[in-house]
């Protein structure tokens, strides 16, 4: 719909076409279509300058008219670039052309929490609440901007290929919301079933309206459906109007948070960081949360789940099985199930047993073959060797080694736990043996420490079994100092909920608070100039007093308490005194007054009497006359003729 003063117009606009192997600015050659929408359509696109895969969002070709828009767009934008958070999709670039106003952001391979759902994956409470406290960092950290996203919805929750969760379209519902384009039904801008209720009045939006958001979008996350969310639009904001979101019973220590995020009353919220403290000591309470199913940003067909490589590194599958069964004594070998059919060995060999089966099957048609003689080995008992003994073993009989990796807090590592088959099985040169070999401890989840004071983050991560190393400052405008902005690992982010090896050290990336201020010079300048000099750099003006200065003229700054060129912190309130001028003393009237009373009247306002001419006892005028102007303690002759 289009809406013109008080009139509104349905109009259709269509793509012209899927835009593949167009190039945006001389810059972005579109590879892949990722997905579309009404307002947008979201591209794999390469960045021909820089070299590297981006996603660029083209936007409705009716908003490249829309000036009221593009202007609110490019402001968004210019905000949402100089803004940059783990969890915040990271913006590039963006611009205009024919076919619309278009922006470039990062390019996240795993796709977004709604294509995760799309495929009939559903989240365990812990793998929700990790997605949750990631998703409400990003959120904290661009509230203490100001920023309010105001869409929060499975959607806008994308992933990168190492699982890290971060939050898109930061600005744009804004932009949206003050073009021509409205919602169907005229209510609000953003997606319906994912609002809070008073998003049905205009400007009663903030921070914790996105906590809402989220807080429903985990909720159908765990459980598959959108909570309050039947009927139509207005159905849905009126029935949050009147009733709490539900929070079940999968998110565990973390209900009551989340049961406060999704009350109607939006004071009685917590906000986007309160919500992220606390969903950081719930973890305290869950085990570590398997691997996202991630759905891949590209889709083809029926979306394949797409593992990310950190978590298959960490945690395979066949690892995960067997981690704490490697704490147990050692099962017989009778009950463990044949490894692994198509290792390349087995392969090799079924392609000599056919080849040899065609060879016998020749000789006979032409004349009889003596039958081939084969030797095997009985295989001993291999658990409780080392895996350099098994080698041995193995290499000395003609055996293909097959070692699966599993870990263990209790038995020694390089030890063999398992073997298939078992003792007593007799095998051929070129047989596959497979054994379990312990390889480490057990893998420790690391905690979330990003938010939080620098000291609780060590503490935090020594109780973990991970060691902390450097503390690297680094200035920031938004976090306060002292708290942890990122934690690194071999100079590689790395989130809360990742499994890592005990012992592992992470060098935290700590804020110093805002980049210090330089003091300007005041001194000099108008009362007006020095209050917009400090307001520029982030400090304030206080003026304590105004003195007569025969030097600075009145209204101009004297001196100041913090000298120009000194460095101070952001906020620093700088002291000045204004001048009031040259000080200028009026004589007064002594004519009628008597010697005595004429100069006491000149010493009240700060003048003297020079002399006395005349020998009478009565003044009848003064020199310099009524009136003129004296600097404080210059003297005044009085006429007293007899």
């Amino acid at each position: 719909m289009l809406r013109r003063g008080g009139t509104v117009f349905r109009v259709t606009v269509t793509w012209t076409d899927d835009g593949i192997g167009r190039v945006l600015d001389a810059r972005y050659r579109l590879v892949a279509l990722i997905g579309a929408g009404a307002s947008a359509r979201v591209y794999l696109a390469d960045d021909l300058r820089l070299r590297r895969q981006v996603a660029v969002k083209i936007l409705h070709p009716t908003l490249a008219h829309d000036e009221v828009f593009l202007r609110r767009f490019e402001q968004e934008a210019r905000a949402a670039a100089a803004f940059n958070h783990p969890h915040v999709v990271a913006v590039h670039d963006w611009g205009e052309t024919e076919v619309g106003p278009y922006l470039v952001t990062e390019y996240l391979a795993g796709g977004s929490l709604q294509a995760l759902l799309a495929t009939g994956a559903l989240l365990s409470g812990s793998q929700a609440v990790k997605v949750g406290l990631e998703a409400a960092s990003g959120l904290a950290a661009a509230h203490r901007r100001g920023m309010v996203h105001r869409d929060v919805k499975p959607a806008n929750l994308l992933f990168g290929a190492g699982s890290r969760l971060r939050v898109a379209d930061f600005g744009l519902v804004q932009a949206l919301s003050e073009t021509s384009l409205t919602a169907p039904d005229g209510v609000v801008i953003g997606t319906v079933k994912y609002s809070a209720p008073e998003r049905a009045h205009a400007g009663t939006a903030d921070g914790r309206t996105d906590v809402y958001s989220l807080l429903v979008t985990l909720v159908e996350a765990v459980t598959g459906s959108v909570p309050l969310a039947a009927g139509s639009s207005t159905d849905i904001m009126t029935t949050r109007a009147e009733h709490p979101i539900v929070v079940p019973e999968q998110f565990g220590a973390a209900r009551e948070i989340l049961t406060r995020a999704g009350l109607v009353d939006i004071e009685a919220r917590p906000t986007a960081e309160q919500l992220m403290h606390e969903l950081v000591h719930s973890t305290e309470f869950f085990d570590a949360p398997a691997r996202l199913p991630l759905a891949g940003a590209i889709q083809t067909g029926t979306p394949t789940p797409v593992f990310d490589d950190a978590s298959v590194e960490e945690m395979p599958t066949e690892l995960a099985s067997t981690q704490h069964a490697a704490d147990q004594p050692p099962s017989p070998p009778e009950a463990t199930p044949p490894r692994r059919s198509g290792h390349p060995a087995r392969w090799i060999l079924a392609a000599l047993v056919i080849l040899g089966a065609g060879a016998v099957g020749a000789g006979f048609m032409v004349s009889s073959v003596e039958p081939v003689q084969v030797v095997t080995t009985e295989l001993n008992e291999l658990r409780g060797l080392s895996i350099d003994e098994v080698r041995d073993v193995a290499f000395a009989n003609g055996w293909t080694l097959d070692e699966d990796q599993v870990r263990s807090d209790s038995l020694e590592v390089g030890s063999v736990i398992r073997q298939s088959p078992g003792a007593g099985s007799r095998l051929s040169a070129g047989a596959s043996v497979s054994v379990d070999v312990v390889v480490g401890p057990l893998l420790k989840m690391a905690p979330w420490v990003v938010g939080l004071d620098a000291d609780d983050a060590v503490l935090r991560l020594e109780a973990r079994g991970f060691a902390v190393g450097a503390r690297d400052p680094r200035f920031d405008e938004i976090v306060p100092a002292g708290v942890v902005i990122d934690s690194l690992v071999s100079g590689t982010s790395v989130a809360g909920g990742v499994l890592m090896e005990p012992g592992t050290g992470f060098d935290l990336v700590v804020s110093e608070g805002p980049v210090p201020r330089t003091v300007p010079e005041l001194v000099g300048a108008s009362i007006g100039d020095a209050q917009a000099r400090v307001a520029a750099v982030g400090l304030a003006l206080v003026e304590t007093d105004r003195e007569f200065s025969e030097d600075v003229e009145v209204g101009f700054v004297i001196s100041q308490d913090i000298a120009s060129g000194q460095q101070t912190s952001r906020g620093t309130t700088v002291t000045v005194v204004v001048s009031k001028g040259q000080d200028r003393r009026v004589v007064p009237e002594v004519e009628g007054l008597t010697i005595d009373e004429a100069t006491a009247a000149l010493e009240s306002v700060g003048l003297f009497r020079s002399g006395v001419s005349g020998g009478g006892d009565i003044v009848e005028n003064s020199d310099p006359r009524p009136g003129t102007l004296l600097k404080p303690g210059e003297g005044v002759l009085l006429f007293a003729p007899r």
